[in-house]
């Protein structure tokens, strides 16, 4: 049991693990044999999900986002897919343009014939915005 005040955003499985993803956080529970036994293993700060298709199952395990990145978990570590493999401190993407690029309306989804993960943005919304703010700029500046 958790009272930390995030509300739970979604649940997912993989082997004897839960993830309990809340908004701001993501717990880790082992749920082997009686559940009077089962424990909290990991909680992890930062990654939480922003809605419930933010996660999906992969072949190699369970893979979410948010603004601060794209992680994998196994079944025993999560990976942070944005750590570069020969330096963990640098980044493949600019943290600044992916936390531009996701949105709480952003999902994703695994192909499992390609087994590619795709993430959908959506544009239309945020054109919407730009163009509101636009007009608004104009209307300012006449």
């Amino acid at each position: 049991e958790t009272h930390d005040g995030d509300e739970i955003i979604a649940l997912a499985s993989y082997g004897d693990r839960v993830l309990q993803y809340k908004k701001n956080i993501l717990y880790i529970l082992d749920i082997t044999g009686e559940a009077s036994n089962w424990t909290v293993t990991n909680r992890e700060l930062y990654k939480g999900i922003l809605n419930n298709q933010s996660f999906c199952q992969t072949g190699e395990g369970v893979f979410w986002f948010n603004e601060y990145g794209a992680y994998m978990y196994d079944g025993e570590e999560i990976k942070n897919l944005f750590s570069s493999e020969t330096d963990k401190l640098v980044n493949r993407i600019d943290l600044k343009t992916w936390s531009d690029f996701v949105s709480s309306e952003s999902m994703c989804g695994f192909n499992p014939k390609s087994k590619e993960i795709n993430i959908k943005y959506l544009l239309l919304k945020k054109l919407l915005m730009l163009l509101k703010q636009m007009v608004i700029v104009m209307f300012i500046t006449l």
